[in-house]
Order: structure tokens, then C-alpha cells, then sequence
């Protein structure tokens, strides 16, 4: 640990490290960690942006279409076109309102008449003659693909004897006799389409044309067939709806969670600079401690040289006075010399006890450093 490699540099009159390149080599680790995690974050926020500006795009698109209320043609500026029309209260009305299929007519064929015919014709308006300049202004405005048709009234409204077969697929009573005749000069063909089978499938010959007869429902003939296309285009809508929003809240966890990922490389880039002011600072701390321990060690050893000379030097004067006391009694010196004699016994006994005081002195201070030390290398093992 830290501790040690601190007394083993003692030891050997090295000087304690800081260990600088250690907490170097750690920094450029941990920097090349955070650039990823940064980069990774900004990708995870690019990805949740588009993830949300494409759920509020489908989300407009789905209000959209549950605000038409039905089905509109595949033309561009026909429902901002509709929008201005019925605003100023005109009668004009595309071609496809005018239209109601027979009771007869399936599905599949009622579909085949609608692509025969087309988007861009069925979204012909058809206005009265006192209203067609400013019809034209709206629609030609919003859309070049769309067109007008003008009501004409010398019209025969004898549909039934120009093309019979066209009756099978629109009602002649319900729909608009214009609209017929309008679909009529369209078509251009007395015949209708004939039916075959080829293979497994179904198939139209229509004006030396050929092709598989559809599968898809009916769009725009008929009230009832563009409210049900309506409701699967809101269907399909909100599935797209649900996934987008799946999406995006797949892209909005995984922004929190690299967020949260950079938030704690930062962390511990903070960490590790505390980490080395720290070390710097407990390397002081049991460097001065060192020190103390190698100064109290050379002042313990001084007082003890010093108390044994002491004790020494008081042994060899008590042999001498206890050899000068025998010849004064031998002599019959009075005994005021013996009392000033033990009073110089008392102070080399005080002498001692004073050597000896500082001696113990000397050994707890030295075991109160020594603790130091070791709580010193107790806490950087816990700190490991």
C-alpha cells in the first residue's frame, strides 16, 4: 500500500513518492473513457431528436386524417382546395361525391372502375357555369394537377342507352347524371370490362388493356367506402403512431442512461483528483511522522546513554562516600559531616529518579508516534 511503500522508501533514505505517473497513466485512461461516453451522447440525443420530431410528425398526420372524416383522392391541393370551397359556400364538388355505386357491384370491381378512372379524374371539381372562374382560382392554386369541369347542360341524360354495362357498377338513380356522363367521355368505350381467369387469379381486359383484378377495397365511390378507408388510414396511422413512440422512448432511455454514464466518468475523473490530493497529503503527514519517530528515537537514545552515565557516576560516588563514612567513623569525625554527607546521598538518589523519570518520558513518546504510524497504514489499507 501507500503506507508501505512509504516506510520501505524510509527505510532505505529514498524520498516518498507522490505517485504522480500513476495518477497520470489513471487521468488518460479515464479521459478516453469520457470522450467515448461524450460522443455516445451526443449520437443518443441526435437519435432521440429525430425519434421525437418523427412521432409529432405522425402524430399531425394522424390528427389530420381523423379531422377529414373520410377518404380524399391522392392529389396534391385537394383537401386545402375543398377546405377554401366549402368556406365560401360554392356548390362545386369533385366527381367522386357524385358517384354512388350499384347495389350489385362487388367490392374488387367497384376498386377497378376507381383505378380505371384514376385519382386525378375523380378529383375533378364539377361547378355551374356562374361559379367556374372562381372555382378555377382555388383549385389552380393550391394544385396543377387538378381540374374543373363545368356542368353541360345540353347533356343527354339518356345514360342508360350510351353504356348499359356502366350501370353494374354505379347507381344511374343516386349518382349525378353529369358525373355519369363526365365518366362516360372518360372511359370512352360503349363496352365494359370483361372478366377471365388466369392461372388462380383474376384478371380485367378493359380498352386492350389487361391486368389483375384488385384485391384492395374501394377509396372514393360511395360514402360508405371512403369512411371505411378512412378509418384504416387512422389505423394505420396509429400503429405507426405506436411505433414511433416505442421508438422514441427506446431513444429516450438510452440519451438518460449515457447521460447518467458521463455524469459518473466525471464523477470519478473528480474523485481521482481528490483521490491524489489526498495521498499527496497523508505522504506529508507520514513523512513528518517519520521524522518525529527518528527524532524521538535519537533523544531516547541520548537519555538513556545519559541516564546510565548518571547512574554510573552515582554508583561510583556511593562507594566513595560509603568508603569516606567508614574512615570518619573509624576517626571519630562528628556527625554534622555524616548529615551534610547524606544529604549529598539524597540528591544522587534525586539524580536518579529524575534520569529514570525522563527515560520513561522519553519511551511513551515514542510509543504514541509509533501508534500514529500505524493508524496511518490501517487507513490506506481501508482506503484500498
Amino acid at each position: 500500500g501507500v503506507t508501505d511503500a512509504l516506510y520501505e522508501a524510509s527505510s532505505e533514505d529514498r524520498e516518498i513518492t507522490d505517485f504522480t505517473e500513476l495518477f497520470v497513466e489513471c487521468r488518460s485512461k479515464i479521459s478516453e473513457v469520457r470522450e467515448k461516453r461524450s460522443e455516445n451522447l451526443s449520437d443518443c440525443r441526435l437519435d432521440a431528436e429525430i425519434a421525437q420530431k418523427n412521432t409529432e410528425k405522425l402524430q399531425r398526420e394522424l390528427d389530420e386524417i381523423r379531422s377529414f372524416g373520410e377518404c380524399f383522392p391522392n392529389v396534391e391541393g385537394f383537401v386545402e382546395a375543398r377546405t377554401e370551397i366549402r368556406a365560401h359556400m360554392l356548390g362545386a364538388r369533385p366527381i367522386y361525391e357524385l358517384l354512388e355505386p350499384a347495389s350489385g357491384c362487388d367490392q374488387r370491381r367497384l376498386a377497378l372502375l376507381e383505378r380505371l378512372a384514376g385519382d386525378d379524374f375523380l378529383a375533378t371539381w364539377m361547378t355551374r357555369k356562374d361559379e367556374a372562374d372562381t372555382v378555377r382560382q382555388f383549385v389552380w392554386r393550391f394544385g396543377e394537377q387538378m381540374t374543373v369541369a363545368v356542368y353541360d347542360e345540353t347533356f343527354d341524360d339518356s345514360v342508360n342507352n350510351l353504356a348499359p354495362w356502366l350501370g353494374s357498377f354505379i347507381s344511374f338513380e343516386e349518382s349525378n347524371i353529369h358525373a355519369i356522363g363526365l365518366l362516360l367521355k372518360h372511359l370512352a368505350s360503349k363496352i365494359g370490362p370483361n372478366y377471365d381467369d388466369f392461372l388462380s387469379k383474376k384478371i380485367w381486359t378493359f380498352r386492350g388493356r389487361e391486368g389483375l383484378l384488385p384485391v384492395a377495397r374501394p377509396r372514393l365511390i360511395g360514402r360508405k367506402a371512403r369512411e371505411e378507408e378512412q378509418a384504416r388510414q387512422v389505423k394505420n396511422a396509429e400503429a405507426r403512431l405506436v411505433e414511433s413512440e416505442k421508438i422514441q422512448k427506446d431513444a429516450e432511455k438510452k440519451r438518460l442512461s449515457a447521460e447518467e454514464a458521463l455524469i459518473g466518468i466525471k464523477n470519478l475523473e473528480k474523485l481521482l483528483l481528490f483521490a491524489q490530493d489526498s495521498v499527496r497529503k497523508e505522504a506529508n503527514i507520514v513523512r513528518e511522522a517519520l521524522t518525529s519517530v527518528k527524532l524521538a528515537e535519537e533523544r531516547s537514545q541520548s537519555a538513556e546513554k545519559e541516564a546510565i552515565n548518571r547512574k554510573n557516576e552515582a554508583n561510583v560516588t556511593q562507594d566513595e562516600l560509603e568508603d569516606i563514612h567508614i574512615k570518619m567513623r573509624a576517626e571519630g569525625i562528628d556527625s554534622s559531616l555524616e548529615d551534610r554527607i547524606a544529604s549529598t546521598e539524597r540528591l544522587i538518589s534525586t539524580r536518579e529518579t529524575d534520569a529514570d523519570r525522563k527515560s520513561r518520558n522519553i519511551g511513551t513518546e515514542s510509543g504514541k508516534l509509533n501508534e500514529l504510524v500505524n493508524a496511518l497504514k490501517k487507513k490506506e489499507k481501508e482506503a484500498r
